[in-house]
């Protein structure tokens, strides 16, 4: 399959996987839409940055439609921004929970919520959801990051078998 003139979604586009997913979209002819908090130190004339934040469903709307305006239904969703905190489980703030699934969870939600009506209209879409080995193994000092990669390998495998079809 040819990814030339594709178009993707690229969440947590600032760095690391999602930087370096970017990279390799972009070399492959593929038109991107980093989603991120933070914007990337990259300039290519088929990469428009979009701030926004997962964890928060009206920014992901927001970037969403942004981003059929610019490039049109997307054709790819990498899920990838996501964070974690190392603490001992009674030390682990509350706040810091909530946040993990905000963004590792319901972030993956979000997203995959505004593309799939367009990917299923179009008869084709690829969703990538980027997890960790935490979401089969656990972690010590690592409940809160384990438990949402745990949840984060549900969702993908329920996609997997809800959108297939399509």
């Amino acid at each position: 399959m040819s990814l030339k003139g594709k178009i993707a979604i690229v969440t947590g586009c600032s760095k690391g996987i999602g930087l370096t997913t970017t990279i390799a979209l972009l070399n492959k002819g593929v038109k991107v839409a980093g989603w991120s908090r933070t914007p990337p130190d990259l300039k290519h004339k088929e990469f428009t940055h979009f701030q926004t934040d997962v964890s928060n469903h009206e920014s992901v709307q927001e970037s969403f439609q942004r981003t059929i305006l610019k490039y049109g239904q997307a054709d790819i969703l990498v899920n990838n921004a996501g964070l974690g905190y190392a603490s001992e489980f009674e030390e682990l703030e509350t706040a810091k929970w909530l946040e993990m699934f905000d963004v590792n969870v319901h972030g993956m939600y979000y997203c995959s919520k505004v593309v799939v009506p367009g990917m299923k209209q179009k008869g084709y879409g690829h969703i990538v959801n980027i997890g960790s080995i935490a979401g089969t193994t656990a972690v010590k000092y690592m409940v809160g990051y384990a438990a949402t990669n745990h949840a984060v390998t549900g969702l993908s495998l329920s996609f997997f078998m809800e959108l297939r079809e399509f």
